[in-house]
């Protein structure tokens, strides 16, 4: 399930349709818990022995399954983030009108990255928003990531974006020192 990119699987963001998807991590709400969902031609190629399962169909499993699902629906958590994401795009954009060290900024829902000039600007702007107490993650050598729950609040993206320019007002003047 790929709430991440707002909707509820990665496919239906480029009109795809799959023979096969395979659900995994968030569908039990925590508790570990996959699911193959197919189309009809294929799941009739599936008889049974075809495959086993150790755990396969186990009661706890599907009630998390099914009560995770719901809850993710009650919360609306496809919405939010389209709107978290709508918001940290503004609120990048708006810092990279301030600090001309932010590069290119790709989001997609709330897979967050934006480039830096050099890998010593990215390993150090790590670790000033460590400072400030945010974790990003670097995917390339000037790539700094952030990947939110899908149930961040406003206020959650509000003070991530406050630490983003507290960490990239600290990295201009450690430039300006070095």
């Amino acid at each position: 399930m790929a709430e991440k990119e707002g909707q509820w699987f990665a496919c239906q963001n480029y009109d795809i349709v799959p023979d096969i998807i395979v659900i995994g991590k968030s569908f039990g709400g925590g508790y570990p818990v996959t699911a193959v969902v197919t189309n009809e031609k294929i799941s009739q190629a599936m008889v049974p022995g075809y495959d086993g399962s150790t755990f396969g169909g186990n009661p706890m499993a599907m009630v998390s399954a099914l009560i995770a699902t719901r809850q993710m629906q009650n919360l609306n958590l496809t919405k939010n983030v389209i709107d978290r994401s709508t918001q940290i795009k503004k609120g990048l954009y708006k810092l990279r009108e301030k600090y001309s060290l932010i590069g290119d900024i790709r989001i997609k829902g709330l897979f967050i990255g934006f480039d830096l000039p050099s890998v010593e600007h990215t390993w150090k702007f790590q670790q000033l928003l460590a400072r400030h107490s945010i974790k990003s993650s670097l995917t390339t050598d000037k790539t700094i990531r952030f990947l939110p729950p899908l149930v961040i609040s406003k206020a959650d993206i509000d003070f991530l974006l406050n630490k983003i320019d507290l960490a990239l007002d600290d990295l201009e003047k450690y430039d300006q020192d070095n």
